[in-house]
This record gives structure tokens, sequence and C-alpha cells, in this order.
């Protein structure tokens, strides 16, 4: 009897060991999916025919200018967008040389640009940076204070320069942008002249004078 009792309890625990075990899941459940990885795009069916998304074209990837236009759809608000995400806020922080603590010298407004900045002057105020106080309204005394031309315009006087020249940063200065600008010499040309007019002037003392002299 007890031989027929062991039987069958070797029986029961060799069919429970025998029944295979479940095998795990090859796919992920959306959910636990979503905790592991990050759904990359906002608009990810028919991407192509679907409206420009900024999430899509230029935080998620990166964007060339063509496509931030298709999604804002005018040039302006293009540019606004394009310039800081170029390169970044240029107003941010003025450069380690700058010679005022902030980019306008706070006389003014920075207007951000790829690669550098510009500044609108507050009334009274001139100069790359605004940098330096207006003494000049018009073109009447000393031409304006402009090395070379004075132009008298409807919101005051603006100095400009000559061809080969360009606007030092106070704005009334001039600088050369080529080697040999309009109206100046190269140096090898003014040393030329020099030593000829040295030399015209040791003849001049040494030849004697032809006229009689009583």
């Amino acid at each position: 009897m007890w031989q027929f009792r062991v039987f069958l309890l070797l029986m029961s625990t060799w069919g429970i060991s025998s029944i295979p075990a479940h095998p795990d899941p090859v796919f992920s459940s959306s959910e636990h999916a979503h905790q592991v990885l990050r759904v990359r795009r906002a608009n990810s069916f028919l991407e192509e025919m679907r409206p420009g998304s900024l999430e899509r074209e230029c935080m998620e990837e990166i964007c060339d200018f063509e496509e931030a236009q298709e999604i804002f759809q005018n040039v302006e608000d293009t540019l606004a967008f394009w310039i800081k995400y170029f390169d970044g806020d240029q107003c941010s922080a003025p450069p380690l040389d700058h010679q005022c603590d902030s980019p306008c010298c706070g006389h003014g407004t920075c207007i951000d640009g790829i690669g550098s900045f510009s500044c609108s002057c507050d009334k009274g105020w001139e100069g790359k940076f605004c940098q330096q106080e207006l003494r000049f309204q018009d073109c009447r005394v000393n031409n304006g204070g402009c090395l070379h031309y004075c132009l008298e315009e409807s919101n005051g006087r603006r100095c400009a320069c000559a061809p080969g020249y360009e606007l030092a940063d106070d704005h009334m200065r001039c600088k050369s942008t080529v080697n040999f600008p309009c109206g100046k010499l190269g140096r090898w040309i003014e040393k030329k002249r020099k030593i000829l007019k040295r030399d015209t002037d040791l003849e001049d003392e040494l030849e004697p004078d032809p006229r009689i002299v009583n």
C-alpha cells in the first residue's frame, strides 16, 4: 500500500516539474517602454506632410534656415529666432575686452546678431556702443565732429567715411580697411617722397644763385 502512495507522489512531482514555464514577453508594453525610451518626435506620422513643428524640426534635431522659415512663415520672425538659435544671444554678455559692463554701456538697446551685436543709442548718446555723449547736433560747427563727411539727416547729423575707410567705434573718426585707401599713400611712396624732397633741398642749397646781385 505504501509503495503505491510513493508511486503516486513521484508521478505528481514529475508532472509539476515538467510543466514548461511561461516565457518572458519579447515586446514590452507601451507604458513600460515610455519609462525607458523617450518619444523622439512630436509628429511621427507622415512627417513631411504635416505643418512644420518647432519642437520636431529645431529642438529634437538641428534645423537649417529653410526649415525654420517653414515654421515661422515670414522672414522677420525667422531671423529673430535664427540669430539666437545659430550662435546664442550675443547681448547676454559683452566680450571680455569690451569697454563697458553692458553691451551698449547703459545708454542704448542691444540688438543681437550672428557673431556680434549692434546698439540703438538713446537720445543724446552715440558711438558703436553708445559710449559717447552727443556733442554735435548738426554739421555747422567743426564739420559736426566728423573726420571725413558730415551728413544732415532728420534725426540729426551722421558721420560717413570715404571709400576704403570705415567708421571707428566713436562713429566720428575713420579707419582704413584696405592697404591703400583713398587719399593715403603707401609707406614706400611716402619714404621715396621724403628722400626725393631731401635731395632736392640739398641741391638747392649747393647750387649757386645765377642772378647777379650788386
